[in-house]
């Protein structure tokens, strides 16, 4: 199973058809080539790295945009929107007794209305454009860079607060997300749900993926 940062930078080469290798590191016990990578490109030894035409990068936006599919300015925009949408589901999620990427309780009116603003400017997106995707009949950047972040909380919203994100906005999102759901690209890259949601009710949180090995994945 890959982080959703990883996801999306794999999301993107797949929809591409970029030739790529993945080479996996455990992050619990980098190999001494990775570690030696970071520092001698200054880089933290925690984030996703890309080799782009002999070139390290070290985000998988940076990937993303190598790809970049549509209009950048306009694509921008919305890649800019996905960080207060990660923010407002990260922080429903984790209620009034936990951290960010744990899983908590007692959620509040307040976190769900504030994550429920973002699904709405979401929703304004997709109507402007006429759907079923953020820029209209085809996919987007966007639509990707959401994508790994928005599989997850509709898996982890309903099993742990009284809230589904794909019943938000008149079923908008779950429509979108659905409409992902049959590209071939988000159907590789994707976690098996059930196994997914087993582990994160075992670890109580979403980046799991930090500290253990699931050898489910």
């Amino acid at each position: 199973m890959l982080c959703p940062f990883a996801e999306r930078a794999l999301l993107t080469l797949l929809f591409k058809g970029v030739p790529h290798q993945a080479v996996h590191v455990d992050r619990c016990e980098k190999p001494l080539w990775f570690v030696d990578l970071c520092k001698n490109e200054s880089l933290h030894d925690e984030v996703l790295i890309i080799e782009l035409h002999g070139r390290i990068r070290a985000s998988g936006k940076d990937t993303c945009r190598y790809s970049n599919l549509q209009d950048k300015q306009q694509v921008d925009t919305l890649i800019q929107a996905c960080q207060g949408f990660t923010k407002a589901g990260l922080n429903l999620l984790a209620g009034n007794d936990s951290g960010c990427w744990q899983i908590g309780t007692g959620q509040t009116q307040a976190q769900w209305k504030a994550f429920e603003g973002e699904l709405e400017a979401f929703q304004a997106a997709i109507r402007t454009s006429g759907g079923p995707f953020l820029l209209g009949s085809e996919v987007s950047l966007a639509d990707l860079i959401h994508m790994p972040f928005m599989e997850r909380f509709a898996v982890a919203m309903p099993a742990f607060t009284p809230y589904d994100p794909c019943a938000a906005c008149d079923g908008t999102m779950g429509d979108w997300l659905y409409e992902m759901q049959q590209l071939k690209c988000c159907q590789i890259a994707a976690p098996d749900r059930d196994l997914y949601l087993q582990a994160i009710r075992q670890q109580r949180r979403l980046d799991f993926f930090e500290h253990n090995t699931f050898e489910a994945f």
